[in-house]
């Protein structure tokens, strides 16, 4: 089975479009005030503006994050993708860069202060360069070791700090930097 993003779109992605992490902010209350583009007039006009396949067996459960003109998605492989947020000219689309981690990603990304935030099964939160590396697959900048895998908890980054919880529990506070 193949697994495949669809991003709609009503208008072009603008300075206002961004969805940094789950909720959309650290309070995660999922509204974005300063969000002007869609309407009840417009929303209906949404069309595909891409696709990308993600392979066998390697949806997600979290959603995307949105961030500098990028949306970063992550999947059950184990991979974080990144993708430019306006499309890439084309129907499907595939990835600007990649990063992988050593078991599967099942949460959204969090993006702040240059890096791009995601925690993971393998009992470890990555932080990649939202820019990229240049390389169609990217290390992470860092990454620091968690007591348990980290299941459908996404990261949330407020005040330069990044916090994600494991799955016995436990609750991690990282300097964002």
């Amino acid at each position: 089975e193949i697994y495949t993003l669809s991003l709609h779109d009503a208008l072009p992605i603008s300075g206002t479009s961004q969805w940094p992490q789950l909720g959309q902010s650290p309070r995660r209350l999922g509204t974005n005030p300063a969000e002007k583009t869609l309407s009840p007039g417009n929303v209906g006009d949404m069309r595909t503006l891409f696709t990308a396949d993600f392979g066998s067996n390697t949806a997600s459960e979290g959603g995307p994050a949105v961030a500098g003109g990028v949306l970063y998605q992550a999947g059950f492989d184990g991979s974080l993708n990144a993708y430019p947020a306006s499309g890439c000219g084309q129907p499907s689309c595939q990835p600007m860069w990649r990063g992988v981690a050593g078991d599967d990603f099942t949460s959204t990304p969090a993006v702040a202060g240059g890096l791009v935030f995601i925690a993971s099964a393998d009992h470890f939160l990555y932080a990649f360069p939202a820019a990229g590396c240049g390389s169609a697959v990217c290390a992470p900048a860092w990454k620091a070791h968690l007591r348990a895998a980290v299941v459908d908890s996404s990261v949330a980054v407020a005040g330069g700090v990044a916090y994600v919880g494991d799955f016995t529990g436990h609750l991690y506070a990282f300097t964002a930097a």
